[in-house]
């Protein structure tokens, strides 16, 4: 076996349903691609659950109706655009079989270790009437996730050994111990697996306090169309709004993982939040809504609100940590696609 990197506390590492879908189901992902290299050079081991692996299909198969359901809504447009293969591959009566074989292909290719599901039901019933995570009274009921978790700990304790947990979910962030490990992101772990905590830090560090960085990023922010959306469904349809950023300030880089390592280079993915003003342009077509709203129908009024964003970067940093120290920023790849929720907006109640 590979000799461990420092910062890697074990090997074991549990991908939760939410650490795939943050991948957005592709298994050539630059983070899954190089999840394989760590497996194929012994530095890391997956371990999954049948209950993982159904979650993960049922929520593919979700996804992927939601996809066909769209695409039905706005045929007519596609097939204008000359779209048919890629519709016609859509709506494949087998298209969710192969969709569900590749995702177990991708399995494979993990070489994942099934835990088995033998645990004692007493002491999940105990942390359900006791509210103990993974239960809480905002998810009652998390059977599978409280299975899971006591099927891994047991396996770990037969093992003598630990396991990361790769996941969101602060329900099971809140299960972790000495033994279960907590880990955000799927790249958390691979930078662990790649960089000492030591060189993580520094360049941390580095970037946090690199001036034209900062002034690059907020560069690419200041003038960026916003995109005004909403979760519930489609915006009304007798509005129009739209936004641009007119002012973006205090940014503040918070993460950094090294996905790669080549020699004397870094391939890093910094996460920063930062305050963006952005003006709001509202038109209404009706009078109705315009009324209930305080404004004029055929006229267009302009809002203005500040709201924090998180955005990720990539970054290539050459560090001579062995010798010189010598470090610098060889390139960064930033471009942001700004949407923000209708009902997230101070302005919304006033158009309901």
């Amino acid at each position: 076996m590979a000799e461990p990197v420092a910062q890697l506390e074990t090997e074991f590492i549990f991908l939760d349903t939410e650490a795939f879908v943050r991948e957005k189901y592709d298994w050539q992902s630059r983070s899954f691609a190089r999840l394989k290299e760590l497996i194929a050079s012994s530095h890391v081991r997956i371990l999954t659950t049948n209950i993982t692996r159904r979650e993960v299909s049922r929520k593919l198969i979700e996804h992927y109706g939601n996809a066909n359901a769209a695409f039905k809504k706005y045929e007519t447009l596609v097939n204008q655009l000359d779209g048919n293969e890629c519709l016609n591959r859509l709506l494949d009566p087998q298209a969710s079989e192969r969709l569900d074989a590749q995702f177990r292909a991708f399995m494979h290719e993990l070489r994942a270790i099934e835990v088995p599901l033998v645990i004692d039901l007493n002491s999940v019933f105990d942390d359900y009437f006791s509210r103990r995570p993974p239960f809480s009274d905002r998810k009652k009921s998390e059977f599978p996730d409280a299975v899971v978790v006591h099927a891994i700990r047991q396996w770990c304790a037969q093992n003598f050994t630990r396991a990361y947990i790769v996941s969101g979910d602060p329900d099971l962030k809140a299960c972790c111990d000495d033994v279960l490990i907590h880990a955000e992101t799927l790249n958390e772990i691979i930078s662990k697996a790649t960089v000492t905590k030591r060189i993580h830090n520094y360049l941390l560090e580095f970037v946090r306090q690199h001036g034209l960085l900062k002034q690059e990023l907020l560069r690419v922010l200041r003038g960026r169309k916003v995109r005004v959306s909403s979760r519930f469904g489609p915006l009304y349809p007798d509005i129009d709004i739209s936004g641009e950023v007119y002012a973006a300030n205090a940014l503040e880089t918070f993460e950094l993982n090294v996905l790669r390592r080549t020699g004397n280079q870094f391939s890093c993915e910094i996460q920063f939040a930062v305050d963006l003003g952005i003006e709001f342009a509202l038109s209404f077509e009706s009078g109705g809504l315009a009324y209930r709203a305080g404004y004029e129908a055929g006229k267009t009024y302009f809002e203005s609100e500040t709201i924090e964003f998180i955005f990720v970067v990539s970054v290539l940093v050459k560090y001579d940590h062995a010798n010189s120290g010598f470090i610098e920023i060889l390139a960064f790849d930033f471009d942001p696609d700004i949407e923000i929720d209708l009902r997230d907006l101070e302005f919304f109640p006033s158009l309901r």
